[in-house]
């Protein structure tokens, strides 16, 4: 690792042997108490004293059912954090359903035991080691964003790496004057009380086939995949086929047979999952509040040249061609994914754009990216806080329409396809139910990718 990385040992938050800290913080329990039977939520109040000065820290919490460990993954705590905190009090909201705890009403006996260690910027994830592996998990805490991965391949091909994306407010969805916007984009505030990481890369194939040991993507020639987004990958090839995973937002849970499921496995940590469509889009924007995330919008909504310096799209090498007709229009197709596949023409290897503020890549383009949410349109109007979505399927009843029964999921920023153009690939673009059939969760149409995210507690 290069310089100012800190190593930790298997868990987010068990610090590595031997490093210390020039002030550890104390952390005490004051109050746990679940408003049965009124609410399942659990409240638990506590004080981290002790810290440096300014200093943050994220916490971990284990619980206890009379006396047996229970799984808390992050996602599953609903309100206040445990993330980036300082010195003072403190309230972290708990979901028993959303945690996958199987007892219904109130839990007997229950009470938790609190770590806190200093919060990182970046989460790198050696998908080589296994789990217990020293090494395994590392970590670094630039001040800046660090944009040391970009000169060495192992970052999109053995090395996951996560930027941690601050806790914030933001709008979601689009001006009513942005070309090429929809209905389904209606502009509200959304606040982010949480941290949470997220991959500066969307996956590659060679990640996933360090977890999946198969090479599922359209482009898997040999000469070009390894740092090429895996695609042809559905919603429940990441996360499950089973009713339970596919019961989101009703809990967390996914299949052991799934890439999340694979990779929680690995690494022991269950923070792993895609990212909400409210993360998503707030980590696209990285801060700006425009069409694109370099700050500037697009001006023709099908080939536009702000959208070519971000990322891989359909008039940018994805699907152009470089013959034309005899009338002057441009040709586009898929590019075959055999040798007349190259470095110019269908999916681009992953880092190959500018990124945003915050160092992520592909933010636009390059693959359409799944998110966790139902999809539903319109989007509320109204102020949301930790947005996890619909609660189910939004099924649509048109007897016209051939894709009505199918469980919709959410897709992001657009791609490299003849879908890709450059309306779609603004940061507020969410799918058309009318114009996009392929969103519902089993579709593994080759420009569908994902971005792994890690969803602190």
């Amino acid at each position: 690792m290069k310089k100012n990385a800190r190593s930790f040992a298997l868990g987010f938050l068990g610090c590595l042997a031997g490093l210390a800290c020039a002030a550890d913080p104390t952390l005490s329990v004051t109050a746990i108490r679940q408003d049965w039977p009124w609410s399942p939520l659990v409240n638990i109040d506590f004080t981290l004293a002790g810290g440096d000065a300014g200093a943050k820290y994220d916490v971990s919490m284990r619980g206890f059912v009379r006396g047996s460990e229970i799984d808390m993954p992050g996602i599953s705590f609903t309100g206040g954090s445990l993330s980036g905190l300082t010195n003072g009090t403190h309230r972290a909201v708990w979901n028993p359903s959303l945690a996958g705890y199987a007892a219904k009403g109130r839990l007997p006996d229950f009470n938790v035991t609190l770590t806190a260690v200093p919060s990182p910027t970046c989460m790198i994830v050696n998908l080589t080691k296994g789990l217990g592996e020293e090494g395994q998990i590392t970590y670094r805490y630039d001040e800046g964003v660090w944009l040391g991965y970009t000169n060495d391949t192992a970052y999109a091909t053995t090395h996951l790496v996560l930027r941690r994306i601050p806790a914030g407010t933001f709008l979601m969805g689009s001006s009513s004057s942005e070309l090429g916007r929809s209905a389904a984009e209606n502009r509200h505030t959304v606040v982010l009380t949480k941290d949470f990481y997220i991959g500066v890369y969307e996956v590659t194939q060679y990640q996933w086939y360090l977890i999946q040991s198969n090479w599922p993507s359209y482009y898997s020639s040999p000469d070009f995949r390894d740092t090429r987004p895996v695609e042809q990958v559905s919603w429940q090839m990441i996360r499950g086929t089973s009713s339970a995973a596919r019961a989101w937002p009703a809990n967390a849970t996914v299949d052991a047979s799934s890439f999340v499921g694979g990779l929680r496995a690995r690494t022991g940590l269950n923070g792993f999952d895609l990212p909400t469509d409210a993360q998503w889009e707030y980590a696209c924007r990285a801060g700006t509040g425009t069409g694109l995330n370099n700050g500037t919008d697009i001006t023709n909504s099908v080939a536009d040249g702000n959208l070519a310096l971000l990322g891989r799209y359909k008039c940018n090498g994805g699907c152009l061609s470089s013959n034309r007709l005899d009338n002057g229009a441009v040709v586009y197709y898929v590019p075959a994914p055999g040798s007349a596949f190259g470095v110019t023409n269908g999916t681009a290897a992953v880092g190959s754009y500018m990124p945003n503020a915050w160092g992520l890549f592909d933010m636009h383009g390059n693959v359409f990216e799944w998110c966790l949410d139902f999809w539903a349109a319109p989007m509320t109007t109204l102020t949301q806080t930790n947005p996890l979505g619909p609660t189910g399927p939004d099924f649509y009843s048109t007897p016209t329409y051939t894709y009505g029964w199918l469980w919709k999921r959410v897709k992001r920023g657009g791609g490299w396809s003849t879908y890709g153009e450059a309306y779609k690939c603004r940061s507020a673009w969410r799918a058309s139910l009318f114009t996009e059939p392929f969103i519902a969760d089993h579709d593994s149409y080759y420009d569908n990718g994902f971005r792994i995210a890690f969803h602190l507690p």
